[in-house]
């Protein structure tokens, strides 16, 4: 998935040997922003996620703090 901008829309957990639009989506943003990303801050532990939702050029909003689990069993 694409914004309008040609960016990425959605952040996923991909695993090798499967298909990249096949992957789990953790985090998206609307359509009409700039992009989806993230960010892995590892000087704590446990490192943390930063999701980031660029919606224009000057302006974003950050996630942090929150938390992603894999369960054991799907």
């Amino acid at each position: 998935m694409a914004t309008t901008s040609g960016y990425a829309r959605t952040v996923r957990i991909w695993r090798r040997g499967t298909q990249a639009d096949q992957a789990q989506v953790i985090f998206e943003v609307v359509a009409d922003h700039v992009e989806a990303g993230c960010n892995i801050e590892r000087t704590v532990v446990p490192p943390r996620l930063w999701f980031v939702d660029q919606v224009d050029a000057f302006n974003s909003a950050t996630h942090r703090d929150w938390l992603a689990i894999r369960p054991r069993e799907p």
